[in-house]
């Protein structure tokens, strides 16, 4: 799991510093950071582990972290849906990457959302009167038919097919903001 890898990363660094260090006040503030990232890392990764979509006929509940975060939305409240199938694009604060999303964000119309996409093969938007969310439902084609059941509108011109091209895109953004990082150091 990539959240894994980044926050073992992010511990060897803090530990290496950690060790290199002299100064009793800076080992402090190194094992608060290295406290607070774990925690906040942690969760996360607990997130994405348990993450759990239910719809009803009533309402559509998004549990994870063993009932710590729980969303209740009324199918009643759910405006419409769409359905896209790429590279997630526009992330805001949370944990994210091109191919995951959890915490707040944008949708695939660059309104705010609450993200809790953890493929980005499987991602469905949901506009709701409380707000927009990303989710990403394991078996997302039953789904898709359970919100047309529901009579849930779909709104189009918005699906799009997981092309092989997606698999490189964005690559080069990150690429020539890194070069612009060490040519030129803050």
């Amino acid at each position: 799991m990539i959240i894994m890898a980044i926050l073992l990363l992010v511990d060897a660094v803090i530990i290496a510093l950690f060790i290199s260090m002299g100064s009793a006040r800076i080992k402090g503030m190194l094992t608060f950071v290295f406290l607070l990232i774990n925690l906040y890392g942690g969760y996360f990764l607990m997130l994405s582990i348990t993450l759990k979509y239910t719809l009803s006929d009533k309402e559509l509940t998004i549990t994870g972290v063993y009932g710590l975060k729980k969303i209740q939305i009324p199918v009643a409240e759910i405006l419409s849906w769409s359905r896209k199938i790429s590279l997630l694009e526009n992330l805001g604060m949370g944990f994210a990457t091109a191919r995951f999303a959890l915490g707040k964000g944008f949708d695939n119309t660059g309104e705010q959302a609450e993200l809790f996409i953890t493929s980005s093969k499987k991602v469905i938007y949901l506009k709701t009167n409380r707000g927009n969310y990303g989710i990403s439902p394991e078996k997302v084609d039953e789904f898709v038919v359970q919100l047309k059941e529901l009579g849930i509108a779909q709104q189009m011109g918005m699906e799009r097919h997981y092309l092989k091209s997606d698999q490189n895109r964005g690559h080069g953004a990150l690429n020539h903001l890194t070069l612009y990082r060490i040519l030129l150091p803050a």
